[in-house]
């Protein structure tokens, strides 16, 4: 959510990383975003910024032109995973979505307040409206990485679609393909895997 990610920005000036560690990482990500704009056929912008933070959560998340990895997200992942993961995140950049769900917030916020007669809290209509925002824009990330993916993969490359998904249960420790739907049907996690592995069209715009 657009809070955590707004902690861990304050929070890059509070840790403290190797030297080596993140110059390190930070060119494993490099090398991952400059191969995915020689090899995929899209208008990438030029300017990326990556910062390796100290963490012990997976994640990895855009806000502009700034690319956040997770140390822990460099340790478990692959390369192929980590591309994957790499993939989505520029598609959040291309897709100017940081500062879109900065406004949807912002409008969810008025809408929650102008259902008034609700019976559902406050907090959890403003809740539910920006996690379906959300999801909706993950969904779409998904859907430029799995095309950029499938690009790179019929380019002789070795990569593929389901790559983004095997990063997945690494990330969550679930493997979303082998669990009971009936518990997980809602879960934004799980809910992203089943559309990658159905597999996303060619057309990513809502």
């Amino acid at each position: 959510m657009l809070e955590m990610k707004l902690f861990l920005v304050i929070l890059l000036s509070l840790t403290s990383i190797s030297t080596g560690f993140a110059q390190s990482g930070s060119d494993r990500v490099r090398s991952k975003i400059e191969f995915i704009k020689r090899n995929v056929d899209f208008g990438f912008r030029r300017f990326y910024q990556v910062k390796i933070i100290d963490t012990d959560e997976a994640n990895a998340f855009s806000l502009g032109t700034l690319t956040l990895v997770s140390q822990k997200m460099l340790d478990i992942l692959d390369d192929n995973e980590l591309l994957a993961v790499i993939a989505h995140e520029m598609a959040h950049r291309e897709k100017y979505h940081i500062f879109s769900r900065s406004g949807m917030i912002v409008g969810g916020a008025i809408a929650a307040l102008l259902d008034w007669h609700s019976d559902i809290p406050y907090s959890e209509r403003l809740s539910g409206f920006n996690e379906d925002y959300q999801l909706e824009q993950e969904l779409q990330a998904d859907c430029y990485a799995y095309n950029w993916l499938l690009q790179l993969k019929k380019k002789g490359f070795a990569f593929e679609p389901a790559d983004l998904n095997r990063a997945t249960t690494k990330i969550f420790g679930i493997d979303f393909g082998d669990v009971d739907p009936t518990y997980f049907e809602d879960n934004p996690a799980y809910i992203r895997f089943q559309k990658v592995k159905q597999g996303h069209s060619k057309s990513c715009e809502n």
